[in-house]
């Protein structure tokens, strides 16, 4: 995947492949986790190893980070709760 691969044709898989997971889980992120976890881990592997990728226009920087703060929120609470109970 990160190899010799057209970095326009990569920029457009990434590009799809955040708007349809964000558009999917936009409405109940908690009913979602398996995916939300899976975006998060391919975002971490593709920042480590090919960082121009998210230097694409058709990539929404603005809603991958809302995504990012929302997240935070909804997992702030719920890390509390472990560290207070165990």
């Amino acid at each position: 995947m990160f190899g010799n691969d057209e970095p326009q044709q990569m920029q457009m898989l990434l590009a799809e492949l955040v708007s349809l997971s964000l558009q999917f889980c936009s409405s109940n992120m908690a009913e979602h986790t398996d995916l939300v976890q899976s975006l998060l881990q391919v975002l971490s592997q593709v920042l480590k190893k090919s960082p121009r990728l998210f230097l694409s226009p058709d990539l929404n920087l603005q809603l991958l980070f809302h995504f990012g703060k929302t997240l935070q929120h909804i997992l702030a609470p719920l890390m509390m709760l472990i560290f207070f109970y165990s």
